[in-house]
């Protein structure tokens, strides 16, 4: 099963699912979970291409190549690695 990794804690989702009910075990910053308050971006270390494609939410932020709205990602079949400030 592919994981998410933050720092030094990693967390194994299935592929499809979605990331936000993770963010507790990996230490994500987060508030809305709708793509509106823009606490958890992240820069995408590796396996970008991984996630799904970008959503309308994250279009507003002005967001890097490297950076998504991890509330708006949904898992595919490769491990992801992110950082947050």
């Amino acid at each position: 099963m592919p994981k998410l990794i933050h720092k030094n804690k990693s967390v194994e989702i299935a592929t499809g699912k979605e990331l936000f009910p993770y963010f507790d075990e990996i230490d994500i910053a987060y508030g809305c979970h709708s793509g509106n308050c823009g606490k958890c971006i992240v820069e995408v270390k590796s396996g970008i291409e991984s996630l799904n494609e970008r959503q309308d939410a994250e279009e507003a932020f002005g967001l890097g190549d490297n950076e998504r709205l991890l509330c708006q990602c949904v898992m595919g079949d490769l491990d992801v690695e992110v950082s947050q400030e």
